[in-house]
């Protein structure tokens, strides 16, 4: 599970890069401090105030703009 962040349309064939540990900026319509969850069809962004339960957690905003990712769903094995 993560994000991919499209700046212009792709095939379906392109490889894309999904984050699961990063920082997204230049983001707008969210709220500084929430955490955000993704929605149930994985779409759009939930905020920790709307109803969250079962749904996986993408990462929090620090800034209205500036959103912090932290999906990852499995053990970190190093």
């Amino acid at each position: 599970m993560g994000i991919v962040c499209l700046t212009k349309v792709v095939r379906a064939t392109d490889i894309v890069d999904v984050m699961q540990d990063g920082e997204v900026v230049e983001l707008t319509g969210l709220i500084a401090g929430q955490r955000y969850f993704a929605s149930a069809d994985g779409t759009t962004l939930v905020p920790a105030s709307g109803t969250i339960t079962g749904l996986q957690m993408i990462g929090w905003t620090v800034e209205a703009t500036r959103m912090i990712v932290r999906c990852q769903t499995g053990k970190n094995i190093t």
